[in-house]
């Protein structure tokens, strides 16, 4: 159930991004790539969450293993692209 939850708040956070690339439009390049890293990190961050909770409907489900991490760093790119959406001229 946590690892639902996280990926419906990778989803927000991901439209929220997504949003602010559009609405905050720094010059077009710096805008689309903005963009297309929110889609790219929320895809990321998706499979790796659902392989998880695949592994987790088995009886005994492996270790934690990458998928914790990787949407921890999907996270961490979520925030440097917000704060160059924010500080960009």
């Amino acid at each position: 159930m946590s690892w639902v939850r996280t990926m419906l708040v990778v989803t927000l956070v991901g439209l929220l991004l997504g949003r602010s690339a559009v609405v905050l439009a720094p010059p077009a390049p710096a805008g689309v790539l903005a963009g297309a890293a929110a889609v790219a990190g929320w895809v990321v961050a998706l499979v790796a969450g659902r392989r998880r909770v695949a592994a987790l409907a088995v009886p005994v489900p492996p270790p934690v293993g990458s998928a914790a991490s990787v949407v921890a760093l999907v996270t961490f790119g979520y925030a440097l692209v917000g704060v160059a959406l924010v500080t960009a001229p």
